[in-house]
């Protein structure tokens, strides 16, 4: 038979090893509730991260929504004002042209100048290929129509002498010299009664320089002499685009 101070250590060992146990449980409960306690930690981050970036990502929809009603409300008062302008110049220069015309038939009507045809202005194109000269030709107080030829030099003047340069084949628009004193070929057709612009092709203006222009008018009218207009080159207007 085990003696009293056997069982007594017996006890006292049992019970160690009870305190153990119950420590080793307590260590293996304690960490499952802090792994829980960490989870539920976590799950409710990850929860509010993700509220909070719904609450960008609705935030950033709505000002690229508004963006987007900007841009389509600049774009639409752009192309507005963009017709607007076009519109605007178009009547202004249809104003200009209905200024301008009814400037012509005024001075076709009036009673200042003689009866017949005179050059009313000469204008210079010098964007179209090759250069043109806008010739528009008028019969002053006249109704009936009235046909003929014009023949159109370019003057240049060289400490006093004069020479005159003209296209006399359209199809080469190349200038040609004319011999001092021989007439300017009227090779021109018009056909008109009021008004009429003839285009002019004189080739490369830069390559001579031209104080001025000499037009010679021939009426298809037998026993009507040929007229002759100068007009300087500073008077002559320029055709803008």
């Amino acid at each position: 038979m085990m003696s009293s101070l056997s069982v007594r250590y017996l006890k006292v060992l049992l019970g160690g090893l009870c305190l153990v146990v119950v420590w080793i449980l307590g260590m293996h409960q304690g960490q499952d509730k802090a792994t829980e306690i960490v989870a539920l930690a976590r799950t409710a981050e990850q929860a509010q991260a993700a509220q909070q970036n719904a609450r960008y990502q609705r935030a950033l929809d709505e000002a690229t929504q508004q963006l987007d009603r900007i841009t389509r409300d600049r774009d639409v008062a752009t192309a507005r004002a963009a017709q607007l302008q076009k519109v605007l110049a178009e009547r202004l220069q249809q104003s200009s042209q209905d200024a301008a015309e009814l400037s012509l038939y005024r001075r076709i009507a009036g009673t200042e100048l003689q009866r017949g045809l005179q050059v009313d202005q000469v204008q210079y194109d010098a964007h179209s290929v090759p250069e043109k000269l806008a010739v528009t030709l008028i019969q002053y107080r006249g109704r009936d129509r009235v046909s003929g030829h014009i023949g159109v030099s370019l003057v240049t003047t060289d400490q006093g002498d004069e020479s005159r340069w003209v296209v006399t084949n359209p199809a080469s628009e190349a200038l040609f010299e004319l011999e001092p004193g021989q007439p300017v070929p009227a090779v021109i057709p018009f056909d008109l009664r009021f008004f009429q612009t003839l285009l002019v092709s004189v080739g490369d203006v830069s390559t001579i320089h031209p104080d001025s222009v000499e037009i010679t008018i021939q009426s298809a009218l037998e026993g009507q002499e040929a007229t002759v207009q100068r007009i300087g080159w500073g008077e002559v207007g320029e055709i803008v685009d």
